[in-house]
């Protein structure tokens, strides 16, 4: 599900979903986010991830709500201090947080 936010608030849903085949799965406390998405989408929305973008890890709250809402999380997300580049392929990074 294709999302953005504007501050703080909950993400809504992006009219142009252009996030594909997504999956989310924890295994031994590591977290593995899966998606295709074109790396430049040309939808207003969205970051060109060929830019670089610090990628951010929401934790300890923020529980999906009725697979649409997603709720307050209790402690502040871990941002990356440097940002990612993605190119055409796979990209893998790890948080086990």
């Amino acid at each position: 599900m294709d999302m953005f936010v504007g501050g703080y608030s909950p993400p809504v849903p992006d009219p142009q979903d252009d996030v594909k085949d997504a999956s989310l799965t924890r295994a031994d406390g590591v977290t593995t986010l899966r998606f295709k998405r074109k790396i430049d989408t040309g939808d207003k929305m969205d970051f060109s991830l060929g830019e670089g973008v610090h990628m951010m890890f929401p934790y300890s709250g923020g529980r999906m709500v009725s697979g649409q809402f997603i709720g307050k999380h209790t402690n502040v997300p871990f941002v990356q201090g440097e940002k990612t580049t993605f190119t055409k392929g796979k990209k893998e990074i790890t948080d086990r947080n």
